[in-house]
Formats: structure tokens, sequence, C-alpha cells
């Protein structure tokens, strides 16, 4: 990140565009960084690389103008941008989420910047218990401008057909079971 992009950055948190405008009380983490990925972020993509099965509850684009303070979509919330200025273009790389919990919790936060995405794991461990509003950033993208932001809640995981077969075995076997010690009485 240039000087001047870093400059800009810090200008913009002083003003009162920072990260930690949230009260006090409230816990607001960033997550656990997972990694970045080339390509598009999608479930399909997310459980081949993470190996999580996750469904989407909500995206918000990036904001269009420097005057945008939040914008909303589906729940999700985005806001307190810090913008940098790359080649007379301001773009915002970093920001507060926060989600209504209209469909689920949060369990993972997807920033796509560029070609690239990055992923970051909400659990109670890390945001203790309180997982409708953390930190997003482009630091792992190289500080670029995002394009949106996804947030994804981990799917139930079905019982496989085998595990249905085995109860049905063992069931079986108890009642032949039991029949037999009551056949030898």
């Amino acid at each position: 990140m240039s000087f001047l992009k870093r400059a800009i950055a810090v200008v913009a948190v002083v003003f009162g565009l920072g990260l930690f405008s949230a009260p006090a009380s409230a816990i607001v983490v960033e997550g656990q960084f997972l990694g970045v990925i080339a390509g598009n972020d999608s479930p399909g993509v997310i459980l081949t690389e993470f190996g999580l099965d996750v469904m989407e509850l909500a995206k918000v684009e990036a904001p269009r103008s420097i005057t945008t303070t939040t914008l909303s979509s589906d729940g999700l919330t985005l806001s307190d941008f810090v913008l940098v200025e790359d080649n007379g273009i301001f773009e915002a790389t970093s920001g507060k989420w926060t989600y209504d919990g209209s469909l689920g919790i949060v369990d993972l936060i997807v920033v796509k910047a560029g070609n690239d995405f990055a992923a970051f794991l909400f659990n109670d461990a890390i945001t203790d218990n309180m997982r409708t509003m953390g930190l997003f950033s482009t630091t792992q993208l190289d500080d670029k401008g995002f394009s949106h932001v996804t947030a994804y809640k981990l799917s139930a995981v079905p019982l496989p057909p085998a595990v249905w077969l085995f109860l049905t075995a063992l069931t079986a076997l108890i009642g032949v079971a039991r029949r037999r010690k009551t056949a030898v009485v």
C-alpha cells in the first residue's frame, strides 16, 4: 500500500469514518482468516476450497460514491467504510458489517476484490456468541477496493444414507435378539 493510500486511510479513521464506531459494549471482530482464493465466491467453491457447506444469506455490492456511508441488502448492512484513492478513484477497502439475523447467524464473511476473494470464519469462540456484526477488510487482498461482501451460514449436514441403513439393521438385530431371548425362556 502506498504512502498516499495509508495517509488517506488514517485521515478517514481520524474523521469518524473508521472501523470502530460500534458501541463500547459491542464486540466487533474480523473473524478467523481462512485464506485467499482466485476466482468467484460461490457455495461450490467454498465447499471445494475450505470444506464448508454454506448457504448464502446476503450480498452487498461496494459503494459507488465517496459520499455513500451505508449500504444494505437482505438484512446485511455495510458501513463505516475506509476509502483509499487509487489513480483518482476512491475505493472502499474495509468497514463494518451487521446482519439482522432474519435467515440465521453469520458463519462466514467473504470479501471479493479484483479476481480474488478472502474468507473469514465467525464462530462463538471468536465472537463471544455474537455473530451479528463484525469487521471486513481487503488487507489479505493487497488492499484493493472490494466489489462485494457476502454473508454465509453453514448448512445443516444431512446424515448419509449409510447411517440410516445401519440404524435399520441394528434395530432389526436387537429385535431378533429379543425374540430369541423370549423363545428360550
